[in-house]
């Protein structure tokens, strides 16, 4: 299986309340290449999960409209900005998936459980926005059982 950590688009700085910030045109771009680029390299994604901020659930809907799986996203506040990775790697393994699952998130939380599914510590890494990262697991989904194939940021892509 494959999991996709995806962190959100840009977001529109002139709305203050965190919640429902939506993505900026920037951002929306940025997904959408990222969306597209996936769409080329025929990856494929079963459900999308991701937080219930505004800015996250629009970078999931382009997402799924590319890979028209629009029916195929949920929410989960443990996708949240300061989330527990075990408590997402629990709720993942309950989820029935034969080809990939993209989580959309935030920074730090992406990072973290990134971190935790490829080595088991906590490592900073920091993804940017609309930045994503591939992770294999062929085995068991647990803590240090992945391996991260690749990551890619939107301003790496031509498409």
């Amino acid at each position: 299986m494959r999991i996709y950590i995806m962190r959100h688009g840009d977001a529109n700085q002139n709305i203050f309340e965190d919640r429902i910030r939506p993505l900026s045109e920037l951002g929306v771009q940025a997904v959408s290449r990222v969306g597209n680029y996936l769409k080329l390299q025929n990856v494929k994604i079963d459900l999308i999960i991701t937080s219930p901020f505004l800015r996250t659930y629009q970078t999931a809907e382009i997402i799924s409209k590319i890979f028209n799986i629009e029916d195929k996203i949920e929410e989960s506040n443990k996708l949240l900005i300061e989330s527990c990775p075990n408590e997402i790697i629990s709720d993942l393994s309950k989820k029935n998936v034969e080809n990939g699952i993209l989580l959309v998130g935030h920074q730090p939380s992406v990072g973290n459980l990134i971190s935790h599914l490829t080595n088991g510590k906590q490592v900073n890494i920091t993804m940017g926005k609309a930045a994503l990262a591939c992770i294999e697991i062929d085995h068991s989904l647990r803590q240090n059982n992945g391996v991260l194939k690749w990551m890619i940021n939107p301003d790496d892509l031509n498409n």
